[in-house]
């Protein structure tokens, strides 16, 4: 069984956002080389939130 597709337990208890973000792995894996772990992943962080927000305004704009 492939490890990263185990469901774990109250896995789907809660309904998952809508937003799902996908970051090639080899594109990670070359940022955090490059730069280090914590800069590339916090850049990372920074950019889903921003997606987030991005999509939160858009919504609410849609409702008016």
């Amino acid at each position: 069984m492939n490890p990263a597709a185990k469901s774990y337990p109250d896995q789907f208890a809660t309904t998952p956002d809508l937003l799902h973000v996908a970051v090639p792995r080899m594109e990670i894996i070359a940022e955090m080389s490059a730069r280090g772990e914590q800069e590339a992943l916090d850049d990372i962080c920074l950019a889903v939130a921003v997606v987030a927000d991005a999509i939160g305004i858009a919504q609410l704009l849609a409702q008016t």
